[in-house]
């Protein structure tokens, strides 16, 4: 099953600036590509929320235990 990996990111000051989506083939790639994204905003001054969603959850069709729609 798909996961996707959703990316929020912020200010320093907390204020939104961008939504990415990332397409994985499954749970653990979605954790190991996060890892990979972080990398990109080490000494940045963005602050980010990951969220790993399966692919019920990224469609509506069925909602992950523990995690908010966006």
């Amino acid at each position: 099953m798909s996961y996707w990996l959703i990316v929020f990111l912020f200010t320093a000051e907390g204020e939104f600036v961008a939504k990415d989506v990332y397409e994985t083939a499954n749970k653990e790639q979605c954790v190991q590509f996060a890892g990979e994204v972080t990398r990109t905003i080490v000494n940045s001054s963005l602050q980010a929320q990951f969220h790993c969603v399966s692919d019920d959850h990224y469609m509506g069709r069925k909602q992950d235990e523990g995690v908010d729609y966006d």
